[in-house]
């Protein structure tokens, strides 16, 4: 989405704890909404595959629906299912508190 929605979403949530931040956002990685949302929360991709890559050799460089989670949020498991039926993948997480 463009910028300033994105720029407002992030004030209301800086900060805070317990945080969960998730859909079709329409950005991918390299833009300027995923620098500005990743300053301030995680992404539950990286933070369970550091190298971008999951345990089935799965890397979407261009995705566009995404798990954001504030640092406290344990992120034990992140998954994108690939699946013809949807113009992109399904995106799950397995998300606990420590």
């Amino acid at each position: 989405g463009p910028i300033g929605q994105q720029e407002a979403i992030m004030q209301v949530v800086e900060g805070k704890e317990n945080v969960i931040l998730m859909g079709d956002f329409n950005f991918r990685p390299d833009t300027d909404q995923y620098a500005l949302t990743t300053a301030v929360l995680n992404d539950a991709w990286l933070r369970r595959w550091p190298d971008g890559v999951d345990d089935q050799g799965i890397q979407l460089t261009d995705r566009i629906d995404h798990i954001f989670v504030s640092p406290d949020i344990v992120v034990e498991d992140m998954r994108y299912i690939l699946d013809p039926a949807s113009d992109h993948p399904a995106t799950t997480a397995v998300l606990t508190q420590p």
